[in-house]
This record gives C-alpha cells, sequence and structure tokens, in this order.
C-alpha cells in the first residue's frame, strides 16, 4: 500500500489525474505522442532527399564527369 500510495503521490505531481475515466492506453498515447511530434513544413527545399533524389543526383554525377 505505500508503494502505491507513493506512486499516485508522483503521478499527481506530474499532472497525471489518476481518478479520470479509464480509456485505451494505445489510443490516448497515440493522441499524447500526435499533440507532441512537430508536424512536417510545408517548404520542401529542407527536406531531405528521398531515394529517387539520390539516384538522380548520382546520374547527374556520373554524366557531367
Amino acid at each position: 500500500m505505500r508503494t502505491a500510495a507513493r506512486t499516485a503521490t508522483l503521478l499527481k505531481r506530474h499532472g497525471i489525474d489518476i481518478d479520470g475515466p479509464q480509456q485505451t492506453k494505445t489510443c490516448a498515447a497515440l493522441e499524447f505522442f500526435a499533440a507532441t511530434v512537430p508536424r512536417p513544413r510545408k517548404d520542401t527545399d529542407s527536406a531531405a532527399p528521398g531515394p529517387a533524389d539520390g539516384r538522380r543526383q548520382a546520374a547527374d554525377r556520373k554524366e557531367s564527369g
């Protein structure tokens, strides 16, 4: 019982409501992490090249070299 009480205190201190309604852990986790992941930027100039871009760049280097 002592451990449960200490755990409850710790969770409350971190803002976790332990008395709230139960919900599916997977759904709650997905919603939580979806809200914390930064959305991709709209500009494509800063995007890392994909596999097709890498092949195209390699072909360009062969033609020019």
